[in-house]
């Protein structure tokens, strides 16, 4: 008999238009395969989420939906920020909190016939009493107390980066109080569960990568779009290590590349773009802001590079893997790598200052040899050690080993 197990989640994941919904869904497909889940979730009622919701039921065994009740915006963070002090606790584990899910999880829970849970990001955590419930696995998806200490130190503001240090210094208690309360705790990379283990040993972490669907996201031959240097970067720009690397790019990196190429343009692809960046796009043709779009692929096949001038965060990006299986010529820091077995040189090239960045985009596009032989590279890495099927596994290997 197949074991029956609980997936709580804050957000429906979908659609596949974030790097936490996509990490998310293809996990929960994979659980599906060898275990009948349970789904707990929140839903915005948009016709997005209701396609969403008629996926989720041919996958699941059971699906129960709650209203998504947080808000959004400076409102949202200004109540989340409030909450934390009067509680105590990071504004990060209350942003979501949502009593109608924490109710739902109950009642699952209560009704019996349940062997396992999977927990969706450590905010989640709160709608358990882990002391009591199911031997647990919960999916970091990032180290927040990493993320804030590194957001703290690019933040402009003197509040803000106040802010980030204290929810830094109050998640360095909880986070590791939350892990080591479960039965299994999962991240993203190899860097990530050294790191963790040096702050507390006892914890059982395992590594179960981001990936890629490498036969959706195949090379294709496309006509370069613009003069054929475009360089592309695809992100979620409501967050803020994308926006800042967008903007970076537009100050820092692009200006250093068009003293060579002038007819190099900056396309920057995907949702929530900050209204700084929408007004460089409506007042300049070199740079080009999409917004949302139905497929990122559509962009970069036509761009000859991938870039990913990333200066802080945590986890491991999508973006990049999602680059590599398209076979693209990529150039990224150091940080935007992270995570990501890649070999400077040979798959990706590695460039931290703007003026190294600057010189490596230049040399895949005057060397066509170079780029070709590093994208190629690139697609046989993610296909060999990043593809979904594999990593679903993975996971399911962590859940089976619960009863163990």
């Amino acid at each position: 008999m197949r074991r029956r197990l609980l997936f709580v989640t804050q957000q429906l994941p979908w659609p596949k238009d974030s790097g936490g919904n996509i990490r998310t869904y293809h996990l929960l497909a994979a659980l599906t395969r060898q275990f009948d889940v349970v789904l707990c979730a929140t839903s915005d009622g948009s016709p997005a989420a209701e396609a969403g919701e008629r996926v989720m039921n041919e996958l699941c065994a059971s699906v129960r939906l709650v209203p998504d009740t947080k808000r959004s915006g400076a409102l949202g963070q200004l109540r989340g920020v409030l909450a934390s002090f009067m509680r105590g606790v990071p504004a990060v584990l209350l942003h979501n909190e949502n009593p109608a899910l924490r109710e739902a999880v109950e009642a699952e829970l209560a009704s019996g016939g349940i062997d396992s849970v999977h927990i969706n990001h450590l905010d989640t955590a709160a709608y358990f009493d882990l002391a009591h419930a199911p031997p647990s696995v919960i999916d970091t998806h990032n180290l927040l107390f990493e993320y804030y200490a590194r957001r703290a130190e690019f933040e402009s503001s003197a509040a803000r980066r106040w802010i980030c240090r204290r929810e830094a210094r109050l998640l360095a208690t909880h986070e590791l109080r939350i892990l080591g309360a479960v039965r299994r705790v999962v991240v993203c990379s190899e860097t990530e569960r050294a790191s963790l283990l040096e702050r507390a040993p006892a914890l059982d972490v395992s590594v179960v990568p981001n990936g890629v669907d490498c036969a959706e996201f195949a090379p294709v031959d496309a006509p370069p779009s613009g003069a054929g240097f475009d360089l592309v970067f695809v992100g979620d720009l409501a967050y803020g290590p994308n926006s800042d690397a967008a903007l970076r790019f537009v100050r820092e990196v692009l200006p250093l590349v068009q003293r060579t190429r002038p007819g190099a343009r900056f396309l920057t692809v995907g949702k929530n773009p900050p209204a700084e960046l929408v007004a460089l796009g409506s007042s300049r043709d070199d740079i080009v802001v999409t917004g949302y779009v139905d497929d990122v692929r559509d962009w970069v096949h036509g761009a000859a590079v991938y870039v990913v001038p990333i200066r802080y965060g945590s986890g491991t990006r999508l973006k990049v893997l999602e680059a590599f299986a398209l076979g693209m010529p990529t150039v990224s820091t150091s940080i935007g790598a992270e995570g990501i077995d890649t070999h400077d040189g040979e798959d990706i090239l590695l460039r931290d200052e703007p003026d190294d960045m600057a010189r490596g985009i230049l040399e895949l596009l005057e060397d066509r040899d170079l780029a070709a032989c590093l994208g190629a590279n690139a697609r046989r890495n993610a296909v060999a050690h990043y593809d979904w099927s594999q990593l679903g596994e993975q996971l399911a290997q962590v859940h089976a080993r619960l009863s163990e």
